[in-house]
């Protein structure tokens, strides 16, 4: 069977499943809208079969709303591992895991936990 960009399914802690590229172009204008000068930095990569583990590091500045959050001007930073596999040179299927918490705790949408 021959796979395309629409047989993508995602898998985080996105409020709604990522799929196909109207999905995946949903969750990057989330992102970019929020924190326009967001980079992502690659600190190791590992494959096997058709799976792919990618550990990243994301940093930028809070500069449109997000979530509901109103921009703040601060620093964010968070880190993550992306799982994907990839049928015919094309990702299928993702699985992503980032510090969804740490992000929401620094736009101010959930307090910070007190006395750790």
């Amino acid at each position: 069977m021959r796979r395309t960009m629409s047989d993508h399914v995602g898998r985080g802690p996105e409020p709604e499943r990522v799929a196909g590229p109207e999905g995946i172009k949903r969750a990057v204008m989330l992102f970019r809208a929020a924190f326009p000068d967001l980079c992502y930095s690659i600190e190791a990569e590992l494959a096997e079969g058709d799976l792919v583990m990618t550990r990243f590091f994301a940093q930028g500045t809070h500069l449109g709303p997000f979530l509901g959050a109103p921009p703040a001007g601060k620093k964010v930073s968070y880190g993550g591992m992306d799982l994907n596999r990839i049928v015919g040179g094309k990702i299928v299927e993702s699985w992503v895991n980032y510090d969804a918490l740490g992000l929401l705790q620094q736009v101010g949408l959930v307090p910070p936990v007190k006395g750790l």
